[in-house]
């Protein structure tokens, strides 16, 4: 995968690395340029695996938000609100891992799965906004 420098990135992943550095899941202080720009590869790569390989399982070959969908027409909501109530459940996992961080250290699958996770679901956000506005 080609490594794109923090300079080249676009707002919605700026916005993210942001997030994760206050909440303090991504952690700077002793991490040098190198290692940070592997980490960074490392995430792009799980991201776009877990998106085209969970995307096969989610969605339809002609809808790729489906779920989030039928989703919101069972629930009465917009598919946006549907999107964000299964994002509520690993961002109360991640707070979760953070309140214990000082006495309890997640295991690195774990906080890789979560991350993961709730970066595909911002993507997915990012999509469903950007659809409805093509839409219009």
């Amino acid at each position: 995968m080609k490594r794109v420098k923090p300079t080249q990135w676009k707002r919605e992943e700026l916005f993210i690395f942001v997030q994760l550095v206050k909440i303090g899941i991504i952690h700077l202080v002793n991490m040098n340029s190198e290692k940070f720009y592997d980490l960074v590869d490392e995430i792009q790569s799980r991201i776009t695996n877990i998106l085209i390989n969970k995307g096969k399982e989610y969605s339809t070959n002609d809808n790729k938000l489906h779920n989030f969908d039928k989703a919101g027409k069972m629930s009465n909501q917009t598919r946006e609100k549907a999107l964000l109530g299964f994002l509520l459940k690993h961002q109360v996992s991640v707070d979760d891992i953070v309140n214990k961080i000082e006495t309890e250290l997640p295991s690195v699958e774990m906080l890789e799965e979560k991350i993961t996770d709730i970066l595909n679901y911002y993507i997915l956000l990012e999509a469903c906004i950007k659809d409805r506005i093509n839409k219009k």
